[in-house]
């Protein structure tokens, strides 16, 4: 009987245990001086910025220009190598090469 209960009072120590873990872990509600300075920061400095004017904000060239020539790079890294290797690798070891 005394195991049991040794048992019983482990279970509830770690039960007490793991809701205390996991109640720490809750974050705590921003306080009232929280809300009102983050609202005077929007104030001071503006709207804050959509993802679409921050992309807008980079240049022309890292906007447009680098992503097609990187596309157009693994397009071609892709196509080139499987056509052209297989010729060169057909020439160098045909038959015709090595008789004579």
């Amino acid at each position: 009987m005394s195991a049991l209960y040794l048992a019983l009072i482990l279970g509830v120590v770690a039960a007490i245990g793991i809701f205390t873990t996991v109640w720490s872990l809750n974050p705590a509600p921003p306080s009232n001086a929280d809300i009102v300075e983050g609202r005077l920061r929007v104030y001071e400095n503006g709207l804050p910025m959509s993802l679409t004017e921050m992309e807008l904000q980079q240049p022309f060239n890292e906007r447009v220009i680098r992503p097609i020539i990187n596309g157009s790079a693994v397009f071609s890294s892709r196509q080139c190598p499987r056509k052209h290797g297989s010729r060169s690798t057909h020439r160098c070891f045909s038959p015709a090469d090595q008789v004579g």
